[in-house]
């Protein structure tokens, strides 16, 4: 007992340092992220294609296959909202470049509904991910491929919505215990709070599956736990982006976006320096 209260303690103190965090100027954020990433070779990862490749042509063939499972794998992740994607939970097929994602414990937006520091990003796509597709640039060359992915999963979207079904009438034991949590943490009871959290991880996969802007299903996933915090208008105007900076702060439509915007939205989220600068350090935003 006195482990697990001084470890609830310890979460506390680090989510009040990033409250703290998500208020600070982007300017001074981006430089220091910006600093903290020239320490670091972005080319790390490539020179690890180019010494397992052996040659130019099985260097190119690895590639494109990383490329390729690259954008399937951060589609994939996002519909079924994938979270904790630190540095450890991938692993890489060395003969053949496929990118291989493990560890699947924090689905259905967890990382960002439930954490202490919340995950403001879709999927990984960091600095090392980007230089193994050098020289081009990794939003550009992964867009298409990512579009391709996420109107593969509108096309499949009647199977996936059925598979969401059984989510609300047999849910996972561990929705179950965050909807207990929240109640807790908001001094509030009864069933009808536990069906709406439910309800709520199930309507966000559906929207990700149907294509809504991917910031305000992060923000709509933020708001239970984080709404009543001084830092919630901050937190929201980071998550949305400004129209100086981000592209994904011009495609404001209400409803599903084209696969096409949805993919131009998700590769801004994914890459933005003034999330990235705020991320929970041991996800190693900086790699």
């Amino acid at each position: 007992n006195a482990f697990i209260k001084a470890k609830a303690k310890g979460q506390q103190n680090v989510a009040k340092m990033y409250e703290k965090v998500f208020e600070a100027r982007r300017e001074t954020v981006v430089s220091n992220f910006r600093a903290v990433q020239a320490r670091l070779d972005e080319y790390g990862l490539r020179q690890a294609f180019l010494q397992a490749a052996g040659g130019p042509e099985v260097f190119l063939a690895m590639r494109a296959t990383f490329t390729s499972s690259l954008a399937a794998v951060s589609a994939c992740s996002y519909a079924a909202g994938v979270g904790d994607r630190h540095s450890s939970n991938f692993l890489l097929h060395t003969r053949s470049g496929t990118l291989v994602p493990i560890d699947f414990g924090y689905a259905f937006g967890t990382a960002t509904q439930v954490l202490p520091v919340p995950e403001l990003m879709p999927f990984r796509l960091t600095r090392q991910l980007a230089g193994a597709l050098a020289p081009y640039e990794a939003t550009t060359v992964l867009h298409r491929p990512l579009a391709a992915a996420l109107t593969a999963l509108r096309d499949g979207g009647a199977i996936l919505h059925g598979v969401l079904g059984v989510f609300l009438r047999e849910p996972l034991v561990d929705w179950q215990r965050e909807a207990r949590h929240f109640m807790r943490e908001a001094g509030e009871t009864g069933q009808q709070l536990e069906d709406r959290h439910i309800l709520l991880k199930v309507e966000f996969a559906r929207r990700r599956i149907r294509g809504d802007h991917p910031s305000e299903i992060t923000v709509g996933e933020l708001r239970g736990k984080h709404s009543s915090k001084p830092c919630w208008n901050a937190l929201q105007a980071i998550v949305r982006g400004d129209r100086g900076h981000n592209v994904r702060a011009e495609h404001c439509k209400e409803g599903a976006l084209s696969p096409e915007a949805q993919a131009t939205c998700l590769l801004d989220q994914a890459t933005d320096p003034n999330i990235l600068g705020r991320t929970f350090w041991g996800w190693k935003p900086y790699l």
